[in-house]
């Protein structure tokens, strides 16, 4: 009986350590704040046609990143009969700076009930207020923002 009481102690100390690692390793990843992002996104402005310009858009940094992919992981699928219909607000590109490859581009329009999404001509996402929406409609509004201030200036 004692041997067994052992042998749990020990198991219950090996993956004490192991959450504990993993927990720490998390940590790391999500607050590595002197690295560049893995994933450069970067929000333009529409020109009218396919023209997007990127001239002041400024490329996101780890938080913005994070919410953006964590954003489009979790948005609903929807069929394009659902989006709407007027011309998008902004262009989104996710890239690894490295390769020279866009990997992921879409349309986003900016509602009142959450962010609608298109990336070609198959994949529809809408991302409600109550699940992201609202705070990657706050990062793409900025960057919009930037946009306007150079027409201005």
């Amino acid at each position: 009986m004692k041997g067994n009481k052992r042998a749990y102690q020990v198991i219950i100390a090996i993956l004490a350590v192991v959450a504990v690692a993993l927990a720490a390793g998390n940590v790391y990843f999500l607050t590595r704040p002197d690295e560049p992002p893995d994933y450069q996104v970067v929000i333009g402005v529409p020109k009218g046609g396919d023209a997007v310009d990127f001239t002041q858009s400024e490329i996101l940094d780890h938080d913005e990143t994070r919410t953006v992919i964590f954003g489009l992981i979790g948005a609903q699928h929807v069929t394009e009969s659902d989006l709407p219909t007027a011309d998008p607000d902004a262009v989104m590109h996710i890239s690894v700076p490295e390769d020279g490859i866009i990997y992921y581009h879409s349309s986003i329009w900016l509602e009142e009930d959450g962010v609608w999404l298109r990336s070609g001509d198959r994949l529809f996402q809408y991302l409600p207020n109550d699940y992201g929406g609202e705070e990657m409609a706050q990062i793409v509004q900025k960057q919009l923002d930037l946009g306007a201030k150079s027409f201005i200036e």
